[in-house]
């Protein structure tokens, strides 16, 4: 199934790419992610994925997985010595701090559509007397 497609990752790196079946082979990847993290979140059936639409989060992410693998892949591609100025080196590098920040806000109820956002979960603090 697919949850993301070329045309949502706008970056100009992954735009240069002539192919599409490479282009297509990273949103493959991404799409098979989703799946898996979902699985890793109780979610057995893909169907119980919600995908229209999909939780602008989620598809974040699954927009930054893709990139993460599509930057790793071209990383040191113009030289032997791969340098902070490596552009992929860059991507992947943002790419990489971007899933780490999205992952842990994505629950079962926004894959699944129960819950459009984390503003559905409440949390308080307090101090609790007993007397």
């Amino acid at each position: 199934m697919s949850y993301i497609v070329v045309s949502d990752i706008t970056n100009a790196l992954f735009s240069r790419i002539q192919d599409a079946d490479i282009k297509q082979a990273y949103i493959d990847k991404a799409n098979g992610e989703a799946e898996s993290f979902a699985q890793a979140k109780g979610i057995i059936d893909p169907s119980n994925i919600q995908t229209s639409p999909l939780n602008s989060t989620f598809k974040e992410y699954l927009i930054n997985y893709a990139l993460y693998m599509f930057a790793g892949d071209y990383i040191g591609i113009n030289d032997v010595e791969v340098t902070d100025g490596d552009v992929y080196k860059q991507l992947f590098e943002r790419s990489l701090f971007l899933i780490n920040r999205y992952k842990p806000e994505i629950t079962y109820e926004m894959i699944t559509g129960t819950v459009g956002d984390a503003s559905g979960r409440a949390v308080s603090f307090g101090r609790l007397v007993r007397r």
